[in-house]
This record gives structure tokens, C-alpha cells and sequence, in this order.
């Protein structure tokens, strides 16, 4: 919990991965919504200890085995960013950084990640 009101099923409820983790640790989870499950699509992914669940740059899991830093992981470019939105950002390789050359990007909210026609980025640009 949170703090000595949050429920265990609120939104925001981070999850831990193990029974070692700290709440505020690296790679702790977070529930979307009540009704998210901790392994489900969707779940995000804090990037550190003071990151915010709806921090630009937080990692979105693309599917229940995703590991949070797998070839692949959708990255959000600005706290109200859709994971499916256009314009999302993947990451090619588990050591990709965000915004490093070569980041793909969405092309539309039903583009592959892998597809023909996505955009790859050869320098640091905005979008």
C-alpha cells in the first residue's frame, strides 16, 4: 500500500515482482486501473525508483511474458500518450534508449512494430 487509505485494487497500486522488492525499487509494476492485472497487457513498467506511473518515458508491456526491457517495448513519449497511439516509440533492442538513432516509430494505433513503412529515426529529431 501506498499510503495508510490506498486500497489493494486501486488505481495506481504498484505490484511487487518479489517478495524482496521494494515498492519504490526499479522495475516495480503498475496497475492501470482496478481491474488490471499485474502480468496483464498494458502494465506499466517504472524505469526507477522516483519515476511517476504517468512519467514520459515510462515503459509500456506489450504482453504478459514482456520482459520490461525485452527487444520491443513501447515507450511512451509524454504522460498522456496512448501505448497504442501514433507516434509511439519502440524500442528495437533491450539496451535502445528512447530517443537513440534507430527508434521506430508508429505509424499508426494498428502498426507493427516489426511492419514494413515504419519510420526510423537516424539522429536525435523531434516528432
Amino acid at each position: 500500500l501506498l499510503s495508510p487509505t490506498s486500497s489493494p485494487y486501486n488505481t495506481g497500486v504498484r505490484v511487487l515482482l518479489s517478495p524482496t522488492s521494494s515498492p519504490y525499487c526499479t522495475g516495480v509494476r503498475v496497475l492501470l486501473s482496478p481491474t488490471s492485472s499485474p502480468y496483464c497487457t498494458g502494465v506499466r513498467v517504472l524505469l526507477s525508483p522516483t519515476s511517476s506511473p504517468y512519467y514520459t518515458g515510462v515503459r509500456v508491456l506489450l504482453s504478459p511474458t514482456s520482459s520490461p526491457y525485452c527487444t520491443g517495448v513501447r515507450v511512451l513519449l509524454s504522460p498522456t500518450s496512448s501505448p497504442y497511439c501514433t507516434g509511439v516509440r519502440v524500442l528495437l533492442s533491450p539496451t535502445s534508449s528512447p530517443y537513440c538513432t534507430g527508434v521506430r516509430v508508429l505509424l499508426s494505433p494498428t502498426s507493427s512494430p516489426y511492419c514494413t513503412g515504419v519510420i526510423e529515426e537516424f539522429g536525435f529529431k523531434y516528432i
